[in-house]
């Protein structure tokens, strides 16, 4: 009986710092979203370290700071706004179910939302964001954006030769205020504008 009991409260409190972590990192993302969509860059910067790093699938790292300030000014440009759901923590990760990104570039693909899924991580070091390892695209957001896509790369290299490895180089990310704005207006240029349409649900 004894024994029971013991496993019974080993387990109570397994399941109460369990919870408890992931309140904590519901706090950490809701804030880190709330920052993103008040433009603060100096609160998302300061929600990282130093040398954090940004990992996108298939992508050279962002490393530092200086380059997360590039990639925050470019969403604020594009208009992006963010959803994160199904939060857990394990140790000093943090992982995100799945998020659901809005922005110019995707609503003129004929996108409401372009949906990364399953497991999004931020590693943390000493409560702050020392890594942030986005998940890749579902396979129903590159179903449903990758025609309009390829359709704006024909008409970009047709009208301006020579912009879009500027724009979209294939293996670093380029991401900043002034590249986001250009990519605006080449996006009210394009003929190709598609209606917009929700992919899948969130």
């Amino acid at each position: 009986m004894r024994r029971t009991t013991t496993a019974a409260l080993a387990a109570l409190l397994l399941l109460s710092c369990g919870t408890e972590g992931n309140r904590e990192a519901q706090a950490l993302i809701d804030r880190y979203v709330a920052l993103h969509r008040a433009h603060d860059l100096e609160g998302l910067l300061a929600m990282h370290s130093e040398d954090s790093v940004f990992v996108l699938p298939g992508k050279k790292p962002i490393r530092g700071r200086r380059a997360l300030a590039d990639l925050f000014e470019w969403d604020f440009v594009m208009e992006t706004e963010l959803e994160m759901h199904g939060i857990e923590r394990e140790g000093d990760t943090i992982r995100v179910a799945s998020i659901t990104e809005r922005n110019a570039f995707f609503r003129a693909l004929g996108l409401d939302g372009a949906v990364y899924r399953p497991g999004t991580r931020f590693v943390l070091r000493g409560g702050l964001i020392a890594a942030t390892y986005p998940a890749p695209l579902t396979a129903a957001t590159l179903e449903a954006g990758m025609p309009a896509y390829r359709e704006f790369l024909a008409w970009l290299d047709e009208t301006h030769p020579g912009l879009r490895p500027e724009l979209f180089p294939e293996t670093v990310v380029r991401h900043d205020a002034r590249r986001a704005r250009v990519l605006r207006e080449l996006l009210d240029e394009w003929p190709g504008r598609r209606a917009l349409r929700t992919v899948e649900p969130r």
